[in-house]
């Protein structure tokens, strides 16, 4: 899918195992949320293993490029309808790129009718993503993820 945002032509497609490397710089240059690689890999997450997981088809993912360059991306995992990442980088904020790509995750994550669709998201009501979730109808979980951030779920159309 193709889009204009602002000035810029952006284009949504699915992530690929050629994008794994790119999407490492762009989840360690965020604005609130940045993840080093030495970090990621401090929790098992590392190029290889994101790989791995997106070639098994238990997670699946979505990249929003601008010209050569990814300028954000989302993943999902299928077993558990989790949203495992969802990171624009800081210039292309603002835009509807983080809600077009998390919108192509939850449909594929719904298609698999999990018991809920989630994510980890800070509690702290002064970043971003506190209120960015919110405002997409994402709600308190009251429960908090192994990394300690609360958990938001998004209700099923008609709730």
């Amino acid at each position: 899918m193709t889009d204009a945002i602002g000035d810029r032509k952006v284009v949504f497609r699915a992530l690929g195992g050629e994008d794994v490397e790119e999407i490492f710089d762009v989840r360690g240059a965020t604005r609130e949320n940045a993840i080093s690689r030495e970090r990621l890999a401090a929790m098992g997450i590392t190029p290889a293993s994101v790989a791995e997981h997106l070639a098994a088809g238990t997670t699946r993912g979505w990249v929003c490029s601008s010209g050569s360059r990814i300028v954000g991306f989302c993943i999902g995992e299928s077993a558990t309808g989790e949203v495992l990442v969802l990171a624009v980088l800081p210039e292309f904020e603002g835009r509807g790129i983080g809600k077009a790509l998390l919108s192509l995750a939850v449909d594929w994550l719904r298609s698999f009718e999990p018991a809920r669709v989630w994510l980890g998201a800070s509690p702290d009501p002064g970043t971003r993503s506190h209120g960015f979730y919110r405002s997409l109808g994402w709600r308190s979980a009251g429960e908090k993820d192994a990394h300690v951030d609360e958990v938001l779920v998004l209700p099923s159309p008609g709730e």
